[in-house]
């Protein structure tokens, strides 16, 4: 049988190469349809990789920020209870020496009393020595009795004065004392909460 070729059927040689290749095309398009597949255009052969491999980063780089965020929320939340339970440690200190400031003034304040109970018995006592000696030498007491008598009076005004001023400074430290006092349980309360204490 013979085969026609290129001039049997008044083909050039020009011609018959672009056929060829339109033949090549027309067949492999034919074995993708028979295959189900439909054939990738140039576009999709050099975009398709590149897209997976940056939406593979971007889930690399997403939990990457979602680690960092569990420790900065881990490391701030270290640092919450660390200042709270400093806080509550400084409050403590504080209302200890509140505390003991206030035992202090007490006690300074129960001395002065105890001074100006012994003043005033001495001024009572002065006094009923300038009676008798009047009963028995009347006329004006000595000079050096009314200085001395007037010394006492001061130095009883002086410490009626102090003996005021530490009640009043006591008066408000014990007010001081209560708030702070309701502070540090209020903080307390808070730190056991963060702990989940009883």
């Amino acid at each position: 049988m013979k085969t026609c070729g290129p001039e049997d059927v008044g083909l050039t040689v020009q011609e018959e190469i672009p056929m060829r290749e339109n033949l090549t095309c027309f067949t492999a398009l034919s074995l993708c349809a028979g295959l189900g597949i439909a054939p990738a255009t140039p576009a999709e052969q050099g975009t398709t990789p590149d897209l997976k491999r940056l939406e593979t980063q971007i889930a690399e780089v997403n939990g990457s920020l979602r680690r960092i965020v569990t420790l900065m929320e881990g490391y701030l939340e270290r640092q919450k209870l660390e200042l709270l339970m400093k806080r509550v440690e400084l409050s403590g200190s504080k209302l200890t020496q509140m505390e003991q400031e206030l035992r202090r003034l007490t006690e300074e304040k129960a001395d002065q009393e105890v001074e100006m109970a012994r003043l005033q018995a001495a001024l009572g006592e002065f006094d009923r020595l300038i009676r008798d000696r009047k009963e028995m030498n009347p006329g004006a007491p000595p000079a050096e009795a009314e200085s001395e008598r007037t010394l006492l009076l001061q130095k009883i005004k002086a410490l009626e004065d102090k003996i005021w001023r530490l009640g009043e400074r006591a008066l408000e430290l014990e007010n001081a004392i209560a708030g702070q006092r309701r502070d540090l349980q209020s903080w307390e309360t808070h730190l056991n909460e963060r702990l989940k204490l009883p």
